[in-house]
């Protein structure tokens, strides 16, 4: 049975790159050890409490019988007028898979009267409260398991761990088995063992803390970034294997960052050349892998977030918002790098489902979620094809998507045969090379191609019953989105992208801004849950500088240095970013985000965030300043997790920087607003520069400065180079 748990597991073991950070004071605190547990109830539980709180996760489980409670120090407080553990679950919208174990726990009575009796449940959807995320991932290093959702942490009333385990059965019948096998070991060592529950929970927690906090000292390799960030590239260069096309300790995750951070490298001027051109190539050989993979609908254009598969033959049918955005950037830098068509078109499809998928009447971005369907009606028979198609048509969607009479599906992914003879499509080659291929000009493909898409998206839909469908707006998604705009905008010079971007960015300021201090959701809610995590900070502070760089105005930027100084207010504690502020704070492990563990890092955002504001000429203060130069130790040896650390590292070490007079023409600001984005500095020329108002100026890292008098200059100075 106790193959199932880990109580109480020696805090010691090596951090992998996750690194969580706690001060001096909170090491010395004094914890006190309250009366034994049990199942006392002098209270009733509430179980309308998830109704009152935005955002998906809790309104897909509002109407569970769990009486499932908000992630809040009122609820601790609770707890510990019932004399009871708090039993926290852990999930994320990026996993929806969470609904199926929450369900199959509730629909089973046994496991609802023995949570309501003996717990005080609580919900935490770790998007919102973001330091649950990287908590939950050392947890599970303790016990040897890989992060996942939904993680099952039981807590003593004091807030420490007592016991924790990710629960992810293949079947209901494996879910509840689990459940209980953990919840009989939890009840026995509540009825038979007096007080040992907290007196370890405490002594656990106090050796974290210690352990935690010698995490976050630099190391000396920390003294030299840019010669760090170096190794660390090449390290990222030498995991792709030309022979076998495949990444390692590449993950489930779309490789839109190592994409990004290889193309962006190739890129960026002042990197020896024999790297640039190999990171170029690299860059080459995982698109080709990427962009025609069954990742990409051919139906709507979206993309899909996990593979299933270390091959990445197979998606999880999962979807959302910020991936969206996030891999249309990767994409927009990658065709900068290479003039891959189908990494333009592919971009543009993640951008174009978003908006279809995910856009609010209000003009905002909803985080792009709905509840999942089953993998089948995702797939397609040929004979499907046929009935709805005709056998001309079928035929000719098959050769185009890869389809066959057996099913396409490999056998390493369906090794039941589960999907015996259905197929996953995708394309695998721009439209217009597409039309070529067929005879057909690209107005009588498109129009043809069209066609089918509707015809097979109505037959999709009919399958596919969505209980639920989130309409709320989210910053993080609208952040993203702004910043996608913004590349679209630096490759296709379309102006449309532009006036979207900064319009966006307007609205988001207005919708999620509150008295200086951004929240992730909009309207009231409590501190602990939508109060906005320095993550989302330095999401806002990239979105305000990728419009100023594309715009030439600074009024964005000026908005990004007020976050800065925020930021300098609210998370600086003890020469490190604390992800919460204390306003937002249950659990007392203050925690730092230095590695890609679910999407960008903390650490990367804001190192980049206050470079680019230091090259407008903007005051970042010293305080965060000091925190965000460090690169460290593990980056070299894990530069996967460390990848957009890396590339902030290579920018601030390696950008030129591009000023401009003050009565430049128009034509001039819109050449250098359409430079690749994040990896050229811009800001308004200062007397020392010299710069006559009609002109501007390159000033290279090495090297003497070049005027720039027209758009041709600046492509002339920059591109080649580029």
């Amino acid at each position: 049975m106790r193959k199932f748990i880990s109580f109480l597991l020696p805090a010691a073991f090596a951090a992998m790159g996750t690194v969580l950070i706690v001060s001096n004071t909170s090491c010395r605190k004094n914890l006190s050890v309250s009366a034994p547990l049990g199942p006392e109830t002098p209270l009733d539980l509430s179980r309308d409490a998830l109704s009152r709180l935005p955002g998906p996760v809790y309104a897909t489980q509002a109407s569970s019988p769990i009486s499932w409670q908000a992630w809040a120090p009122e609820t601790f407080t609770l707890a510990k007028k019932m004399n009871r553990l708090v039993l926290a679950v852990v999930v994320t919208p990026q996993q929806p898979s969470y609904q199926k174990v929450l369900n199959d726990l509730s629909g089973n009575a046994e496991i609802v009267n023995s949570i309501n009796q003996n717990y005080v449940p609580v919900l935490v959807d770790a998007d919102a409260v973001r330091e649950m995320q990287i908590i939950a991932s050392d947890l599970c290093l303790q016990i040897k398991k890989k992060a996942s959702f939904p993680l099952f942490l039981w807590l003593s009333p004091e807030g420490n761990p007592v016991s924790w385990l990710p629960i992810v059965g293949k079947s209901s019948e494996e879910n509840i088995r689990n459940f209980k096998s953990i919840q009989d070991v939890i009840s026995d060592m509540i009825s038979s063992r007096d007080g040992y529950i907290e007196r370890n929970s405490v002594k656990d927690q106090q050796m974290r803390r210690r352990r935690i906090f010698k995490s976050n000292v630099p190391s000396a390799a920390e003294i030299a970034p840019d010669a760090e960030a170096v190794a660390a590239l090449r390290q990222l260069l030498s995991l792709y294997d030309v022979g076998s096309r495949s990444l390692d300790n590449g993950g489930s995750l779309t490789p839109s960052s190592v994409i990004d951070t290889l193309a962006s490298a190739s890129l960026l001027p002042g990197i020896p050349k024999e790297i640039r051109q190999r990171s170029k190539q690299t860059t080459a050989y995982l698109l080709e892998d990427f962009l025609g993979s069954a990742m990409f609908d051919p139906l709507d254009g979206g993309v899909f977030s996990v593979y299933q598969d270390k091959s990445g033959s197979m998606p999880f049918f999962e979807r959302n918002t910020i991936t969206q955005a996030r891999v249309a950037v990767a994409l927009f830098h990658a065709y900068a790098a290479t003039s891959d068509p189908l990494a333009l078109e592919r971009a543009l499809g993640c951008i174009g489902f978003a908006e279809k998928d995910a856009f609010t009447t209000e003009g905002l971005f909803t985080y792009g979620y709905s509840s999942p369907v089953p993998t089948e009606s995702w797939l397609w028979k040929t004979e499907d094809l046929e009935r709805l198609l005709g056998p001309q048509d079928a035929a000719w969607w098959g050769r185009l998507t890869g389809m066959q009479t057996m099913g396409n599906i490999p056998m390493e992914v369906d090794e039941q045969r589960n999907y015996f003879r259905m197929n996953l499509q995708s394309l695998k080659k721009p439209q217009a090379v597409l039309a070529k291929e067929s005879g057909l000009s690209e107005q009588e493909f498109h129009q043809k191609f069209t066609k089918i898409q509707q015809t097979l998206l109505a037959e999709r839909s009919s399958r596919q019953e969505v209980s639920y469908k989130n309409k709320e707006a989210h910053a993080g998604a609208n952040f993203r989105m702004i910043s996608a705009y913004a590349a679209a905008y630096t490759v296709t010079g379309d102006r449309q992208f532009l006036q979207k971007a900064t319009l966006l960015l307007e609205r988001s300021k207005t919708a999620f801004g509150v008295e200086g201090r951004l929240h992730l959701y909009t309207g009231d809610s409590t501190s602990s849950l939508t109060e906005g995590r320095a993550f989302l900070y330095g999401l806002a502070m990239q979105a305000a500088l990728d419009v100023a760089d594309i715009s030439g105005d600074q009024k964005p930027a000026k908005w990004a240095e007020e976050l800065a100084s925020t930021v300098s207010q609210l998370f600086i504690e003890d020469g490190f970013i604390r992800e919460y502020p204390l306003s937002a704070q249950v659990m007392d492990l203050p925690v730092a985000d230095r590695a890609m563990l679910f999407d960008d890092s903390t650490a990367a955002l804001l190192s980049e965030g206050t470079r680019r504001l230091q090259s407008h000429g903007l005051k970042v203060p010293d305080s965060l300043s000091a925190c965000v130069i460090h690169f460290p130790r593990e980056a070299v040896s894990q530069p996967i997790l460390h990848s957009d650390l890396i590339i902030a590292t290579l920018t601030r070490e390696f950008s030129p920087t591009v000023v401009l007079g003050s009565q430049v023409s128009p034509e001039l600001v819109d050449a250098v607003g359409k430079l690749p984005l994040r990896l050229v500095n811009r800001r308004p020329a200062l007397p020392g520069d010299k710069v006559s108002p009609e002109n501007g100026k390159l000033l290279p890292r090495t090297g003497d400065a070049i005027q720039l008098s027209s758009p041709e200059a600046v492509r002339e100075a920059l591109l080649p180079s580029l």
